[in-house]
This record gives C-alpha cells, structure tokens and sequence, in this order.
C-alpha cells in the first residue's frame, strides 16, 4: 500500500477536524426537545395544567399506562377515581387526582380530560 495514498484516505476518514462532531450535537439537541410529551389535562369546565413533560402516566380501565413521546394513537377510559403523574423534565413530577373521563393520546400530544382534576395531596400520592 502506497504510504501517500493511505495517508490521505486516512485523513479524509478523520471526523475530529469536520462539521461533523457539530452536527451531532445539534441532533442531540433537537433529540431532547423531540423527546418532550405535549400534555393537557383538562377538567371540564377548565383547563387544569399544559406543558411538555418527559412522560405522562395514567390508570385506565384496563391497566396503568406510561406514555412517551412517540406513543402510538390511543383513547382510554380513566379508572375513577384515579391519579394522573405527569413527569417533567429534571425530575418534577405533578400529581393530580382526576374522576372519569378520558385519556387521547395522538401526534398532538396527549390530553386527559376528566370531570374533574385537582392537584393531588401528599397525603394522596
């Protein structure tokens, strides 16, 4: 093998001196801001909280759920009476307890709406 020619193979193949170590970055950047769960959680006759949160997680009818972002299309009954975690980024986590309703989970983000949703009491998580 001709020393020149691997030599400058090499040196094509050397990633540490591209745009490259940039644009993963930027990819890891727009990754944790795709990895961000659109969620409301709506009472009826008020819209109780909205935000991104890493991951939302409910009991319905058939099971407790834990919803990521990318989650497949769903509609669920809520248990009544039951709580909804909302898991934020950082470690926060808001808990409500919510009576009937729904959980709809679509491209949009997820949305629980509930006859009624209020803030959860330590006493209650």
């Amino acid at each position: 093998m001709d020393t020149p020619y691997y030599s400058g193979w090499a040196r094509r193949l050397d990633f540490t001196h591209s745009a490259v170590p940039a644009v993963m970055k930027q990819a890891q950047q727009e990754d944790s801001v795709a990895n961000q769960l659109p969620v409301k959680v709506v009472a009826v006759e008020e819209s109780v909280w909205s935000g991104e949160a890493e991951m939302l997680v409910a009991r319905t009818t058939e099971g407790e759920i834990g919803v990521l972002p990318g989650h497949s299309p769903l509609l669920g009954l809520l248990k009544e009476p039951s709580q909804v975690r909302v898991k934020l980024a950082g470690g926060e986590q808001l808990t409500y307890d919510v009576s009937g309703g729904f959980l709809s989970i679509d491209a949009d983000g997820v949305t629980v709406l509930a006859e009624s949703a209020t803030p959860a009491t330590p006493e209650t998580h």
